[in-house]
C-alpha cells in the first residue's frame, strides 16, 4: 500500500485513509514484536546496545517519525491546505517499521523451529525405553510390571525378540543381544552368565534371567538421555557479528543525530528542517542491511547446501562449522557401512590346495553353497551377508533339514544327509572338527578386523569365511580432504582397540580412541574442547547423540538413527563424509558473504549518514529528504540480497 499507488487512496481526497489503514496494519506487527522493542531499549539505556537495540530503533524511530508525519498532515488539511497534507504522505515509513520487524521475527521463528529438533531427539530416545518388564517373584512365578517399578535386586525374565528393560547381570540362560542402538555395532552379541546386559538393547534370540544392577534414572540408556539433554542446555550461542557491529554502530548513530538537530537550531534554521535531517539521519541508518545481511546469506548457503545433499539446521551451524580442527569419525555406519560382507574364503583340511590359503573357483563354490545353505533361514547378519554373496555369484542353496541354532556358536543342519556346522571355534571343538591347519588364519584375519566363521561338513573342516564391515571408499577421501585442510582426524568407537586400529589403518586415520562406553564418547569430545580445539562429530547411532550435541558441530549420516538426526547441526542426506568437507566450504563462503554484507551496509551508511545530515547543504543547498532517505535505505537492503544470492553459484 505504501509502495504502490491505490486507486482513490493516492490521492489528495483519500490521503488520511490511507495514513490511518497503514497505521493499523502495523499495530498488530508491534504488539507481536513488543518483547524484542523492549528488550532492545533496554539493552539501548543499560549500553550495552546489540541487534535488538538497533531494529528497536529503526522501528520505534519509523514509526514515531510516522506518526508525527501523520498529525501534521492532519493539521494542513484543518488548515485548507490538502496539498500539503497529500507530500507529507511519503515521509510516513510505517512500511519500513513493519517490513524489518516481519523479517526479523520470521527469521527468528525458523531458527526457533531448528532448535526445536534436539527436542524432539530426546522424546525420540524416551520412546525406545521399554515400557514394561516380566519380573520373577521368590516363589517363581512370573509378573508384568512397568518397567519403571523395576528395582535394584530383582530378577527378570527377558525372552527372544523383547527389549531388555534395565541394566543387569545374567543369572540363568544365554542369548544374542542386539547392541546396536548403544554401541553402534551391528553385529549382535552372544551373552552367557556373568555377562552384563543393558536396559533397552534387545535380546535377538534365546531366553536369559538377570539380575538388576542399575534400574531408572540409574541405567545406562537413562545417563544417555541426561548427557544429551545437559548438552543441549550447555551449547552456548554463537556472538553475531551484527551484535558486534550494532554495539558500536547505534551510539554513533544516536550522537550523530542529536547533533545534526542541535546543530541546525542552533545556526539558525527551521526546527522543521533540523527535525527532517536528525530524522533522516536515523532513517537511513535503518537496521534492514544490517538485519538482512546475516538472514538473507544464511538462507541462501543453507539452499545451496540441501542441493548438495548438506542439510543445515540453524545460521549456528553455518557459523560455527568453518572453524573447526578437529574431526571426530564414529567407526560403524559412518566410517564403515555398517552391514558385514564376505571379504575372503579359505580351505580347510584335506583339499586341493593349501590349507589356510585364500580360495576361488570350485572350491569357494562348495564353500558358499554349504554357507548359504545353513544361514538362510537366519536374520542374523552374519547370515545376510553370506546370502548377498550368493546371490551375487549366483549359488543355489541346497535344502537343509533338522536345522537348529546353537546359542553362543552358530548353526547346524542336515545338507544331503550329511550333518553340516556353520559358526565359531567352541562349535568346531562341540563336533569334533579338527580346525589345527585354520588356527593361523584365523588369527590372522581377526588381526585386520574381520570376523572368521568355519564351516563343516561332517567331521571335515570345508574352510573358513572372512566378514568384515567395508570401508565406504568415500571415507577414505574424505579423511584426505580433511588431513589436506590441515585438520586433525580422530576415531572414536566402541570396538576393540584391535579391531579399531586395523580400520583406522585402511581409512587413513591416525589417531584412535577405542573400546569407549555410549556415554563416555560426550566425555572424550568434552575433552577434546578442553585441550582448545573446535570439533566436529560425526557419527550415525544413539550412542552418538550425546557426542553429537556436545560438539562444536555435531554432523549426522543420513542413513543413521532419527534420534542422530534430530541432535545434529549437519545432516549428511546421501550418507557421504566428502559431504561434511563441503559442508566446512560451504560455511567459509556463507560467513564471507555475511562479512561483505555488513561491510557494504556500513559503508552505505557511512556515505549516506552526513549527506542525510545536511553536510552539503550550506555549499550546494543539496540535503537527502527522509523520502529519499527511505529510498536509499531499501537500495541498499537490495544489495545485500544480491550479494547474498551468489552464493547460489559460487563452487563448493
Amino acid at each position: 500500500m505504501a509502495m504502490f499507488p491505490v486507486p482513490f487512496l493516492h490521492s489528495v481526497r483519500g490521503a488520511g485513509v490511507l495514513m490511518l489503514t497503514e497505521l493499523l496494519l502495523l499495530v498488530p506487527i508491534i504488539a507481536a514484536n513488543i518483547s524484542l522493542i523492549k528488550k532492545g531499549l533496554v539493552n539501548l539505556v543499560k549500553f550495552r546496545p546489540d541487534m535488538d537495540s538497533l531494529i528497536a530503533l529503526g522501528a520505534v524511530v519509523s514509526s514515531g517519525y510516522g506518526i508525527y508525519t501523520m498529525f501534521l498532515a492532519m493539521l494542513s488539511y484543518g488548515r485548507g491546505n490538502p496539498e500539503t497534507g497529500f507530500e507529507t504522505l511519503h515521509s510516513l515509513y510505517f512500511d519500513s517499521a513493519g517490513m524489518i520487524l516481519t523479517l526479523i521475527t520470521l527469521g527468528k521463528f525458523l531458527e526457533s523451529k531448528a532448535k526445536t529438533r534436539t527436542t524432539d531427539g530426546i522424546e525420540k530416545l524416551l520412546s525406545l525405553a521399554p515400557k514394561t518388564a516380566r519380573v520373577i517373584a521368590p516363589d517363581n512365578t512370573e509378573e508384568i510390571v512397568d518397567a519403571e517399578q523395576v528395582e535394584h535386586g530383582e530378577i527378570i525374565l527377558v525372552k527372544a525378540g523383547e527389549t531388555i528393560p534395565a541394566d543387569g547381570k545374567i543369572i540363568d540362560g544365554e542369548g544374542t543381544v542386539n547392541e546396536s542402538m548403544l554401541t553402534g555395532e551391528s553385529l549382535p552379541i552372544n551373552k552367557h552368565i556373568d555377562d552384563s546386559v543393558t536396559g533397552a538393547t534387545v535380546l535377538t534370540s534365546g531366553a536369559i534371567k538377570l539380575e538388576v544392577t542399575a534400574a531408572g534414572q540409574n541405567s545406562a540408556f537413562a545417563k544417555i538421555i541426561q548427557l544429551v539433554d545437559e548438552a543441549t542446555g550447555s551449547k552456548a550461542p554463537v556472538q553475531r557479528l551484527a551484535d558486534k557491529i550494532a554495539g558500536i554502530f547505534v551510539p554513533i548513530v544516536i550522537i550523530i543525530a542529536i547533533i545534526t538537530g542541535a546543530g541546525w537550531i542552533i545556526s539558525g534554521a527551521e526546527v522543521s528542517f533540523a527535525v527532517s535531517c536528525a530524522v533522516g539521519v536515523l532513517v537511513i541508518s535503518c537496521p534492514c542491511a544490517l538485519g538482512l545481511a546475516t538472514p538473507t546469506a544464511v538462507m541462501v548457503g543453507t539452499g545451496r547446501g540441501t542441493r548438495m545433499g548438506i542439510f543445515v539446521k540453524s545460521a549456528e551451524a553455518l557459523e560455527t562449522a568453518h572453524k573447526v580442527n578437529t574431526i571426530v569419525l564414529d567407526k560403524t555406519g559412518t566410517i564403515t557401512e555398517g552391514k558385514p560382507k564376505v571379504v575372503s574364503m579359505y580351505s580347510g583340511v584335506g583339499r586341493d590346495i593349501t590349507p589356510g590359503r585364500e580360495i576361488a573357483g570350485e572350491l569357494a563354490t562348495e564353500l558358499l553353497t554349504i554357507a548359504s545353505a545353513l544361514e538362510m533361514q537366519s536374520s542374523h547378519p552374519i547370515a545376510n551377508a553370506v546370502m548377498a554373496e550368493a546371490h551375487r555369484v549366483n549359488i543355489f542353496t541346497d535344502p537343509v533339514e533338522n536345522y537348529r541354532f546353537v546359542e553362543g556358536r552358530g548353526v547346524v543342519g542336515d545338507i544331503a544327509d550329511k550333518e553340516c556346522y556353520g559358526g565359531n571355534r567352541r562349535l568346531m571343538k562341540d563336533a569334533g572338527v579338527d580346525i589345527t591347519d585354520c588356527i593361523e588364519t584365523e588369527l590372522r584375519v581377526q588381526d585386520r578386523g574381520e570376523i572368521p566363521i568355519y564351516f563343516a561338513k561332517g567331521k571335515q573342516l570345508i574352510g573358513l569365511i572372512a566378514f568384515a564391515d567395508a570401508i565406504r571408499d568415500t571415507s577414505i577421501e574424505a579423511v584426505k580432504i580433511f588431513k589436506k585442510n590441515h585438520m586433525n582426524v580422530t576415531m572414536l568407537t566402541g570396538d576393540n582397540e584391535k579391531t579399531a586400529l586395523a580400520i583406522a589403518k585402511k581409512a587413513g586415520i591416525d589417531d584412535v580412541i577405542a573400546g569407549v562406553l555410549p556415554d563416555g564418547k560426550e566425555g572424550e569430545i568434552r575433552k577434546l574442547q578442553s585441550e582448545g580445539k573446535r570439533v566436529m562429530m560425526i557419527g550415525d547411532g544413539i550412542n552418538d547423540a550425546p557426542a553429537l550435541v556436545r560438539a562444536d558441530c555435531g554432523v549426522a549420516i543420513g542413513q543413521g538413527t532419527d534420534v542422530a538426526i534430530d541432535c545434529a547441526d549437519i545432516v549428511l542426506t546421501r550418507s557421504d563424509l566428502r559431504d561434511a568437507a563441503k559442508a566446512i566450504t560451504l560455511s567459509k563462503k556463507v560467513m564471507r558473504n555475511i562479512s561483505q554484507n555488513l561491510f557494504w551496509a556500513v559503508i552505505y551508511n557511512i556515505i549516506g549518514i552526513p549527506l542525510a545530515a545536511g553536510v552539503l547543504y550550506n555549499l550546494t543547498d543539496m540535503t537527502i529528504p527522509p523520502m529519499f532517505c527511505a529510498l536509499a535505505m531499501s537500495v541498499s537492503s537490495l544489495t545485500v540480497v544480491l550479494n547474498a544470492l551468489r552464493l547460489g553459484k559460487q563452487k563448493i
